[in-house]
């Protein structure tokens, strides 16, 4: 899904004009349109599967960074006290 600059940049007046137009090609394309505002980027729209899709991959990867971080700081949890507090957890 690339972005492709002679189709998926349009100016605001465009997507006022021409809004289903540029929401359809976004559904079909499965790619971002950029927005422009005054000749300078001002909003991306994008497919919300799409959207969905990226806001669970930056969550996952904001959690590993945070494990990255626990484990270069020492801050670990033995493995046999992680599946005793799991098992508690299931048989609540």
């Amino acid at each position: 899904m690339r972005l492709r600059p002679t189709e998926d940049v349009r100016p605001v007046t465009d997507f006022r004009n021409h809004a289903a137009e540029i929401l359809a090609q976004v559904k079909t394309t499965r790619r971002p349109v950029v927005i422009t505002q005054k000749g300078k980027s001002a909003a991306v729209l994008m497919d919300a599967e799409h959207y969905e899709r990226q806001q669970e991959l930056l969550e996952l990867l904001q959690k590993i960074a945070k494990g990255s971080k626990a484990t270069d700081e020492g801050r670990l949890i033995p493995h046999a006290q992680v599946m005793r507090e799991v098992e508690e957890w299931l048989n609540e």
